[in-house]
This record gives C-alpha cells, structure tokens and sequence, in this order.
C-alpha cells in the first residue's frame, strides 16, 4: 500500500478532494501468479465503492470496454489475413495459455494419474439415446458424477485453445439432462491426454 501511495504522489496523480465526495473507496489487495500458479508479486489497488451509487442519481447508464472472445478471434484472422504482426506490451509477442487451467482440470475429476490415450478424444465411441441409464443402480451413481461440470470445464477450454477437441465435446453435451456411465467414460477419455499435452495448450 506504501508502494502504490508513494508511485501516485511522484507521478503526481493523487489529489485531496473535499469532504463532498458521494463514493467511498477502499484498499484491495491481490496475489499475482505466474502461469504455474506461483505468488509472482502482491498488488494493491484503491478502488471506489461503485456499488454504493445510485442509478439516475449518480449515474445515467454504465460502460466497460472488454475484448471478448469473439473480438480477439476477429482481430487475429485479421492479422492472419493480411499478414500483419502483433505483438504485446509487455512480451513482445502474443500467445493464448490455458495450460494453468487445465492442468487443475484433472484434479478435480481424479484423472490425474490417468494414462494418456493415443486415439484421438473420443475415436471409436459412438453414443445414443439407448445409453441412457436403465437401472436404478446406475441412476444413482450418476446423479453423484460432475458430468455437467466436466463439460462445461471442456467447453471452455476448446473455444479457446483446443479445438481439436470440438467434436468429442459437442457429441457428449448433447447428453447432459440424463448421462450414463457410457457418456462418462468418454468424457474422461477426452480428459486423460491433457496432463501429457501442455504445450497443446498454448499457442503462439
């Protein structure tokens, strides 16, 4: 807080204001981790209490601008198209990295230790209706499986850096309101690769 206190006061962006002021404000303080999830550095922020407004009182309409998904992929087919070169601030260099993220993915549905597959996710598997669980037995041990959690984790994961995996995952989304041990089986065969394939996870 000292740190930041001080770099505002030599860059002369502090400012007293009088007692009138509306919003309070108050001290954040933030871990930053590198892509292995290591403490890099400790970050504090003054923020406003924005939540402490009210609409036409104190403001009109609200607007944050935000590259979504869909805008970066326009901005690099752009770039791709008419071969320009991109490059970052800080870097010099652009690249997507999930490899953090799906390095927990595996943890969290105990496919840590699983071996990697050599057929491409989901190879060989074909699903239908006719999978669904017949037997109360089954039942039971599905509703107790984070089928509709696992998709969702590889759903993100393929919209932006695995897209290899596309086809595996919309075959096995389609089965969520009522999956069976069949389903589950593929969607854990989709997972196994991962822990053995980081460097599939970034792109440069």
């Amino acid at each position: 807080m000292d740190a930041k206190m001080n770099s505002m006061k030599s860059n002369m962006v502090w400012e007293l204001v009088g007692l009138l002021v509306r919003i309070g404000c108050k001290w954040i303080y933030k871990k930053k981790t590198n892509a292995e999830g290591k403490v890099e550095t400790y970050k504090a922020r003054l923020e406003r209490k924005g939540y402490t407004q009210k609409e036409c009182i104190d403001y009109d309409e609200t607007f944050f601008s935000v590259a979504i998904l869909k805008s970066i992929h326009i901005l690099l087919s752009i770039v791709a198209t008419l071969d320009y070169e991109i490059w970052d601030q800080k870097n010099k260099t652009i690249a997507l990295s999930q490899s953090s993220y799906i390095g927990k993915v595996p943890k969290r549905f105990s496919m840590t230790h699983a071996k990697p597959c050599v057929q491409p996710p989901a190879s060989g598997f074909h699903l239908s209706l006719a999978d669904y669980p017949k037997a109360a037995e089954e039942r039971e041990h599905m509703s107790k499986v984070s089928y509709a959690s696992a998709v969702g984790s590889l759903m993100y994961v393929l919209l932006c850096t695995r897209p290899d995996i596309f086809f595996a995952v919309e075959m096995v989304s389609q089965y969520q309101a009522n999956p069976g041990p069949k389903y589950w089986q593929v969607v854990k065969h989709i997972l196994r690769p991962w822990s053995h394939s980081m460097e599939k996870c970034k792109t440069n």
